[in-house]
């Protein structure tokens, strides 16, 4: 069956067929073949059908391989350190855990909590089929318990710690080794790999458990959702990249992986691009070098290989999103309004006349509001991405009858409609929806991809700074920081009256009727 397409017996229709590699068929339920009907009688349309189903089998098997390489490399690392910290205890704690006991010989507070914190996780392990490890390690655990309540020799309390310690780790495997779908060759492996640690040698040093370390430390430290996952994607390519490879991690090696980036269409990527990939390597060395001690002890003294790399200035290459002028802005809202998408329409007339970021209009709330005699004059950013951000931004008085207007129709506070709350997409934005429109609006009138939604803030920007604002307010204004002392540190801003100021040299032909 070369062709992969075969008829059953007394049918005409035709099938196509792709067995499944042994290493990846507990992936697919332990199934040996997929078959798929291709709806046909005629062999010249089931031969150009199959190729779809097989080119996606094929993708499917090639990531089944790869989720099993990653967890490969997981399983290890957990060993490895389970491993680590089994050997640690007995070299440090155990000599010294029988101490003397009070004179009612009952065992510590801290490990009756620790008996009663178990109990359940227990319960549920012999009630997910692992009886039997469950079953030995309480049994163990029953006589560390009794060991505490009476006297012991050094030696006697050493030797129980020992098996408790023991009696964990192998509790753990068991755990590891279920958790994972580990085969007979692989329970293998983690024995011989519990009984020498140092066997293990992943191929990338950037191993799942650091990223999932670092990913932890960035959201710790407060980075935003989006900016999180593109670094750990970013530094997650490097990595299959250095495992591909077999390579040491050096200066030479990142070039070379920066040489070979393209897009999904197979062209290569821009600079400006490639630029982000060494800021997500750097970010994750400096953070390795500094939090993780294995990593500072074997690459200590070696300078980053993401630092001093030249790349090329592609001519034409996008250096910055591209300003529409105001004439611009004013078409796509007449465009909008041909299209009979208010919303939209709405979003750029809000866009061009605050100069505020996609997700600042989609937070605007009533309660963000600030009314003067009944007028709303200003909104206030609460959440941004810098602390610059978060201000306190003047409505114009071209739109506040606008602005109320929307105010009036708004079902639950929200400036514009969107997603509700608690059902934001992943990164927090209510917007997301009618920004995707207004990409399809600009291509349509013939803008190419450095013109986005941010190209308007950009326009507002530009229009306020021709028209003579004053340089100091601008920055506050629009939520940048100045890179001065001065400004940034020592002084509270402007005020909203020298905001409104500013806002006011806007103009456009936008009809708002």
């Amino acid at each position: 069956m070369a062709d992969h397409i075969f008829q059953k017996k007394g049918e005409s229709t035709w099938y196509v067929r792709l067995d499944i590699p042994k290493d990846v068929q507990l992936a697919f339920d332990n199934r040996r073949v997929l078959i798929q009907s291709l709806k046909t009688g005629l062999r010249s349309e089931a031969m150009e059908r199959r190729l779809a189903w097989l080119a996606r089998w094929k993708a499917d098997i090639n990531a089944a391989r790869d989720r099993k390489l990653s967890e490969r490399d997981e399983w290890k690392e957990e060993i490895q350190e389970l491993t680590r910290r089994n050997q640690a205890s007995k070299a440090k704690w155990i000599p010294t855990l029988f101490a003397p006991r009070s004179k009612d010989n009952a065992p510590p507070a801290d490990v009756l909590a620790y008996t009663q914190s178990i109990a359940p996780i227990l319960k549920e392990l012999y009630e997910g089929g692992m009886e039997g490890p469950v079953a030995a390690f309480i049994e163990t655990y029953n006589e560390y318990l009794e060991g505490l309540k009476h006297k012991m020799s050094p030696g006697e309390g050493a030797e129980l710690g020992v098996k408790i310690s023991d009696a964990f780790a192998k509790l753990h495997m068991e755990i590891t080794a279920e958790y994972y779908d580990l085969s007979p060759d692989e329970r293998q492996d983690m024995q011989e790999l519990a009984a020498d640690p140092q066997s293990y040698r992943p191929k990338s040093p950037i191993t799942p458990a650091r990223i999932k370390k670092l990913r932890a430390f960035l959201e710790k430290v407060g980075k935003d959702p989006k900016t999180i996952d593109t670094l750990v994607k970013r530094v997650e390519l490097f990595s299959a990249y250095v495992r591909e490879k077999g390579l040491p991690i050096s200066f030479d090696l990142v070039s070379a992986y920066l040489d070979q980036l393209t897009d999904a269409k197979g062209v290569p990527l821009t600079s400006k691009t490639k630029k982000q990939h060494i800021w997500a390597g750097n970010t994750f060395w400096k953070w390795a070098i500094k939090y993780d001690e294995d990593w500072r002890q074997q690459y200590k003294g070696q300078p980053s290989p993401f630092e001093k790399h030249d790349l090329p200035v592609v001519k034409g290459e996008s250096v910055s999103w591209a300003v529409f002028t105001r004439t611009d802005v004013e078409r796509l809202h007449v465009a909008a309004l041909e299209k009979e998408d208010k919303p939209l329409a709405d979003l750029i007339v809000l866009a061009a006349y605050t100069g505020a970021r996609l997700e600042e209009i989609g937070r605007v709330h009533r309660d963000t509001i600030t009314l003067k005699d009944g007028v709303p004059i200003a909104f206030s950013i609460l959440e941004s991405k810098t602390d610059a951000g978060v201000r306190q931004v003047p409505i114009h008085t071209a739109i506040a009858p606008l602005v109320q207007s929307l105010l009036d129709a708004s079902e639950d506070g929200y400036l514009l409609k969107g997603r509700a709350l608690g059902e934001t997409n992943k990164y927090g934005n209510r917007l997301d929806a009618v920004g995707k429109r207004f990409g399809r609006l600009k291509t349509a009138a013939k803008f190419d991809k450095s013109f986005v939604l941010h190209s308007i803030r950009k326009t507002a920007i530009t229009e306020v700074h021709r028209a003579g604002a004053d340089v100091s307010v601008m920055p506050a204004l629009f939520g940048h920081e100045t890179g001065m002392i001065t400004f940034d540190l020592y002084s509270a801003g402007p005020s909203l009256e020298q905001k409104a100021k500013v806002i006011e040299l806007l103009s456009y032909k936008f009809d708002l009727a």
